[in-house]
């Protein structure tokens, strides 16, 4: 009798455990769908809804003003909007080229040779991040204006010939400013495939005679050609729907890419709606299609994974006679996208006014003090930072829940809402913006910073998904069962092993969204109100205006903000600036 009822203990309290477990799943499963994934349709699924009917609806903003593709015929008809379409892609392509190949050789250079304070270098390569490409244009039209730009007034004024001046405002200067911003995240996907690649087959190429430039070509390229390819395919998707470097440098030239027709269908007069939302679908399709073999890439790079169990090698170059090639390569480099630029918004911030000479210039501190003291700029500030704290909590939060969901839990749902959440990286922010706008003008959120920040929200979801998710990918099963096995409660287990391991992966991203909020201009710019203005906006207000003064003030305020948050991150988090966001 006593053995039977040793029995049937042994059996209860399993029966007991998994049936309370499974009714957790459950309750987990309902609030899992009614709260996370109603949220991203709300926030994702219905603008990109709207974004496809509002270029067939009689009227945009009304469901029952009947159906009309006249508007999308004579988009996809017209040959100024076709020849706008292929400007974009190539123009698309080229830059996610030319960004590629330079990231890639600056992060193979600070990876595989011994080089002198490389945290350093790496920040230096970074810095392009902390200028948003609007301020990056302010800074260059400074520097390259055909006939007031700095750089030209110092050739006039040394002596140099005429083929030494340069035009910034050409489509070779369009190509120019965008690649010069987007290097950074070349080299963020490059050097994080090059600091998981194993050295032994280099080392093997050396030890059979093969010289540095062979090995990295018959050895190395082969390794990085989908991180290569995913690349290329990532920046080319976040140039396409850049509006405003276009706008500004393309103003004299006949390049008009779709970013800047959807731009003028919204602000232009009269407004068209239906017709910047029948160009977004370009956009759309040129995003996915891009999107679609940037997947297929990341999920080919596993067959040219070398990192094991066993450890690996991480052999370093000694540069010998080359390194100061290699310094030179570096110093060209931070100067033409650092120190140019910043040097350039310094010298508007503090020009009383521009005489035609250099020489004649005199400086002050009039215009940074009325700017400052503008209404409108301490708005924005304020605004600015609003947005830009609230948006990288609801971000890491969504994260948060969406990776445990589906990494640990394994709820149902949690697949499709990763990929729901996923999607906005592969449609250009200005046209999501458009859809935003077109669901949410009869609601209390439109012409508020809240209709802003959800659509920043939804652009950024997915870069705080990548990061978290390379944190919970590090920890252990194995230390969250023995928690459990020795009666920890999931929330027990959840606040003392979890949270503190995920805490570093949890504020790097919480930084890197912070600093794309500072500098977002592409949501913004269809979503403001006068209330509800930013920083980026005003920069760009100022610039169609002509006052590049003040938009160069602006642009420093930025950059103040961005840096002191990756400074005290760094100081007191210990967040490192090449956590990769892509």
């Amino acid at each position: 009798m006593t053995s039977m009822k040793s029995a049937s203990a042994a059996i209860n309290l399993p029966t007991s455990g998994l049936f309370k477990e499974r009714r957790f799943q459950t309750l987990m499963e309902v609030a899992f769908g009614i709260f996370v994934i109603g949220s991203l349709i709300a926030i994702i699924g219905l603008p990109l809804l709207f974004i496809g009917l509002s270029s067939v609806l009689n009227d945009p903003f009304d469901l029952a003003s009947g159906f009309s593709i006249d508007t999308l015929v004579a988009v996809y008809t017209s040959p100024r909007i076709m020849r706008s379409l292929w400007q974009t892609i190539w123009m698309s392509v080229a830059v996610g080229i030319a960004a590629t190949a330079i990231g890639g050789l600056l992060a193979w250079l600070v990876t595989r040779f011994r080089l002198p304070a490389p945290g350093l270098l790496e920040m230096l390569v970074l810095m392009p991040l902390f200028m948003s490409p609007l301020i990056g244009v302010i800074a260059w039209v400074s520097l390259g204006a055909p006939n007031s730009g700095l750089i030209n007034e110092f050739i006039d004024m040394a002596g140099g010939p005429d083929w030494m001046r340069i035009n910034i405002m050409s489509v070779t200067g369009i190509a120019f400013v965008k690649a010069a911003h987007y290097i950074p995240y070349g080299y963020l996907f490059i050097s994080s495939t090059l600091r998981n690649t194993d050295a032994n087959l280099e080392e093997a190429s050396y030890v059979a005679g093969g010289s540095v430039p062979r090995t990295a070509f018959n050895i190395l390229l082969p390794l990085l050609r989908s991180s290569t390819l995913s690349s290329i395919l990532f920046i080319s998707i976040l140039s396409s729907g850049e509006f405003s470097v276009s706008a500004i440098l393309g103003a004299r030239t006949d390049f008009v890419p779709l970013s800047v027709h959807i731009y003028e269908s919204v602000h232009g007069f009269p407004q068209d709606f239906s017709r910047a939302t029948a160009i977004g679908t370009m956009l759309i399709i040129i995003s996915v299609v891009a999107f679609y073999f940037y997947r297929r890439s990341m999920r080919e790079s596993q067959r040219f994974v070398t990192v094991s169990g066993r450890g690996f090698a991480t052999r370093q170059i000694d540069a010998g006679a080359v390194m100061p090639l290699i310094l030179v390569v570096f110093a060209f480099y931070t100067f033409v996208t650092v120190i140019l630029p910043y040097g350039a918004l310094l010298f508007m911030v503090f020009a009383k006014f521009r005489t035609g000479s250099l020489a004649t210039t005199e400086f002050n501190l009039d215009t940074l003090n009325m700017v400052l003291q503008a209404t409108s700029v301490q708005l924005a500030t304020v605004n600015t930072l609003i947005i830009s704290i609230i948006v990288p909590i609801v971000c890491v939060f969504f994260a948060l829940v969406l990776v445990y969901a589906n990494d640990r839990l394994r709820l149902k749902g949690s697949e499709v809402a990763n990929y729901l959440a996923s999607i906005p990286i592969a449609i250009s922010a200005i046209v999501f913006a458009s859809g935003i706008f077109v669901v949410y003008i009869y609601t209390p959120l439109y012409a508020t910073i809240w209709l802003i920040a959800l659509g920043l929200v939804a652009n950024y979801i997915t870069h705080a998904i990548r990061i978290v998710s390379n944190g919970v990918t590090q920890i252990d099963r194995s230390l969250e069962e023995a928690a459990s096995i020795n009666g920890a409660s999931r929330g027990t287990v959840l606040r003392t092993i979890v949270a503190p391991l995920l805490r570093p992966s949890v504020y790097a991203a919480m930084v890197m969204i912070f600093v794309f909020c500072v500098r977002e201009v592409n949501t913004a710019i269809l979503l403001y109100s006068p209330n509800s203005i930013l920083l980026s906006v005003l920069s760009w207000n100022y610039t169609s205006d002509g006052n590049m003064a003040a938009a160069s003030v602006v642009g420093v305020v930025q950059t103040l903000l961005m840096i002191i948050v990756i400074v005290a991150a760094r100081v007191f988090f210990g967040v490192k600036a090449s956590k990769s966001p892509v």
